[in-house]
This record gives structure tokens, sequence and C-alpha cells, in this order.
């Protein structure tokens, strides 16, 4: 049959197929979400206080970050928590009933952070690629699930 042809340009495809594919392949196709504007993510790669990701369960929430880098910090999580990850795995499934909020490093739509924060309800964003880095155990943050936008309320203390 021959050589398949390239992918199409994802800035050629339609705004809506454009975003799809952004969720999908989070960390392939960094920068789909400005659509096509050039230094639209500058103003938030460069801020300590906000971190941009896919929304992957819709709603808005703030509260205190529990940053989980191991599997022993999920001892730590407190009911009205906000996770901050690299990514989930089954084993966060104990304390997910406890979080009002999930932000993660990696992932996309079909993350297990992503399924189980819809299964639950509660808002996520995922595929933020810095949130670990820049928030603390502590810190207050808000999650707005309609823009992919985690921000930085306030430092712990």
């Amino acid at each position: 049959l021959g050589t398949p042809p390239p992918p199409p340009n994802p800035m050629d495809l339609p705004p809506n197929i454009r975003r799809t594919m952004g969720a999908v392949h989070t960390g392939l196709l960094r920068g789909v979400w400005d659509e096509g504007q050039e230094g639209a993510d500058e103003d938030i790669l460069a801020s300590d206080d906000v971190v941009k990701g896919v929304s992957a369960s819709m709603g808005q929430t703030e509260g205190p970050v529990c940053l989980v880098t191991k599997e022993g910090d999920l001892q730590k999580v407190q009911k009205g928590d906000i996770v901050v990850t690299y990514s989930c795995s089954a084993s966060f499934n104990v304390v997910i009933g406890l979080c009002s909020g999930i932000c993660t490093d990696y992932g996309g739509m079909l993350s297990h952070a992503a399924i189980v924060a819809r299964e639950y309800g509660i808002p996520a964003v995922v595929g933020s690629q810095h949130a670990t880095k820049k928030f603390t155990d502590g810190d207050v943050v808000r999650i707005d699930s309609s823009t992919g936008k985690v921000t930085r309320v306030s430092r712990k203390a």
C-alpha cells in the first residue's frame, strides 16, 4: 500500500478538532490550546502562580494543595485538598473521595485522573506540565476547568 501520508498540521485543522487533538495528545502537541496565537501562553509559563492544562472534569473549586510525588504522600491527603501530582494511578482511588480537585503534570482526557474525576464529579486539570514545580503543600489554589487554569490564591503561611 505504500508509505502512509504524514499527519495533518494541527494548525490547519478546524478549532474544535484542534482542541480535541490537544486534549488527547497533551504532551505531543503542546501549544494547541492557544489556537495559533503567537506567545499566547508566555504569561502562564512566566508566572509562578498559574499553570494551564486540559480541562478533564468541569467545575471550579478552591482549596489547599496536597502535593503527592510518591505513593507514601497519599497519607497526607485531607478532606477538601486539591491533589497536585505527576499523574494518578489506581492507588489514588482510596483518597479521590476526599479531594475537592485534581491537577496533574501529565495526562489527557483518557488518563486515570481525568476519568476518576469525572466519575466523582470533581474539577480536574491534567497535562499542566509544571504544577508539581510551582505549587507546594499548603498553598491555596483555584481550579477553573472552564479555562484549564490552576491559579495560586495564596502561598503557604
